[in-house]
């Protein structure tokens, strides 16, 4: 058999003889059980013109071009004008507690043994507005009192001086002779060096022996001084706290710039307290010698002064009768309220 013999040939009518088939008669059974209840379909051939047809084309489209334009900034709002006709709040004036509270925070700040408010000196009826006392190991290493401070307050000038003084009529001189009276012990420093006493025990203290000067004007001075004084203070708080000798130096607390310096009784010290409650210095104690046992009595009262305000930082509560009852201890506040 011939290469030629085995060549197929195919004839291919001329016509398109594809007819277009139900669907239902699709692998389906001649009895169409499957197809029951369905909606005869539409007629369909597996291919068609539209099918090949491209869309015709379209121009193409600009877009336009957007220009980026930077956010505007907001407009400054104009600050509203500060009234210059309102007033600053006035501080508050000072009540005798804020004496007591910034005279025991002075004291505090000097690290004494123990410190307290309202302690009685002498007499429980002179009550002191804030006392300490420093103590220190003496014999068998028994700590006993070397130094006690007591700060009285005041908050008027009518307050300084008992009604019957006369003070405004007696201050004038009182202050004059106290100008004479420094201005003589300067003259004193410069012109008796040999009047410094050597044997003190502290040596950043300087002592003067005065009384043994002769420049004749001091001591006519000084006699003056007591008299004015005397009839100042005769028989005032001041007096009778200083006679009880219970303290080594007084102080007097007021509110800032109330009294003056030269006003003050013969060895009180001055403090001023500020709204703030900040103490300032105006003037140091003189030092007194005291017995021990009025240093120790005074110690003792500070200690007794101390229990009812510790008892009710622990919410303990005693009754007259001596009945004790527990309560809650007063909450603390942070230290952002403190004041």
């Amino acid at each position: 058999m011939s290469q030629q013999d085995l060549q197929l040939s195919f004839d291919f009518p001329a016509e398109d003889t594809r007819k277009t088939v139900p669907a239902e008669h699709i692998a389906a059974p001649e009895d169409g059980s499957l197809l029951e209840g369905i909606p005869e379909p539409e007629e369909f051939s597996l291919f068609s013109a539209e099918d090949f047809e491209l869309p015709p084309p379209q121009p193409p489209v600009k877009e336009p071009v957007s220009q980026t334009v930077p956010p505007s900034e907001p407009e400054p709002v104009p600050a509203e004008p500060v009234s210059e006709d309102i007033p600053e709040p006035e501080p508050q004036p000072l009540t005798r507690h804020d004496l007591q509270r910034a005279a025991l925070a002075w004291l505090a700040s000097l690290n004494p043994t123990a410190a307290a408010m309202r302690v009685p000196t002498r007499l429980a009826k002179f009550r002191a507005g804030a006392a300490a006392f420093w103590s220190s190991p003496g014999r068998h290493r028994l700590l006993q009192p070397d130094l006690t401070v007591v700060v009285e307050g005041r908050l008027s000038r009518n307050e300084c001086w008992p009604e019957c003084s006369d003070s405004e009529v007696i201050l004038p001189s009182y202050r004059e002779y106290q100008a004479s009276r420094r201005s003589l012990e300067e003259s004193i420093r410069k012109n008796e060096p040999f009047l410094l006493d050597s044997d003190v025990l502290f040596p950043e203290i300087e002592y003067w022996n005065y009384e043994d000067t002769e420049n004749p004007d001091y001591k006519p001075c000084l006699a003056k001084l007591a008299e004015f004084e005397s009839a100042l203070y005769r028989g005032s708080r001041f007096e009778r706290i200083r006679q009880g000798a219970v303290a080594n130096e007084l102080y007097l607390a007021v509110p800032d710039g109330l009294i003056d310096p030269d006003e003050l009784a013969e060895g009180w010290g001055l403090l001023y307290v500020y709204p703030d409650l900040h103490v300032e210095v105006i003037r140091k104690a003189a030092h007194y010698d005291c017995p021990q046992e009025h240093m120790l009595h005074l110690s003792q009262n500070i200690a007794a002064s101390s229990l009812r305000d510790v008892l009710f930082a622990h919410g303990i509560y005693q009754e007259a009768d001596g009945k004790i009852s527990y309560r809650r201890p007063p909450k603390l506040r942070s230290r952002e309220n403190r004041s």
